[in-house]
């Protein structure tokens, strides 16, 4: 078929000859161009989940963090009672 067509544009003379010649580059090099960009979307879309489960463990770490600095707050405040209780009991037994 492409065959036929140049054989066709020559026969109208080089400027059509080199208007087809160009127009076929065209369509293969977009061909390329198409398949180059379809992977590097899909390549891009394999990172994107990678840093989206990446993100979810850090949320994750975050919550557990947090949960931790509380429970040791809390653990704080209650070694200071115990401190604090420990003291009155021993003023009133005269052991200070």
């Amino acid at each position: 078929m492409i065959d036929q067509i140049m054989s066709l544009a020559l026969g109208n003379g080089i400027w059509a000859a080199l208007f087809c010649f160009l127009f076929i580059y065209m369509l293969k090099d977009s061909r390329t161009r198409e398949k180059k960009y379809i992977s590097a979307i899909e390549t891009l879309g394999e990172e994107l989940g990678n840093a989206t489960s990446a993100l979810k463990v850090c949320d994750e770490i975050k919550s557990n963090c947090s949960a931790s600095m509380a429970k040791s707050i809390e653990i704080k405040h209650d070694t200071e009672n115990i401190k604090e209780n420990t003291e009155s009991i021993r003023s009133s037994l005269g052991l200070l």
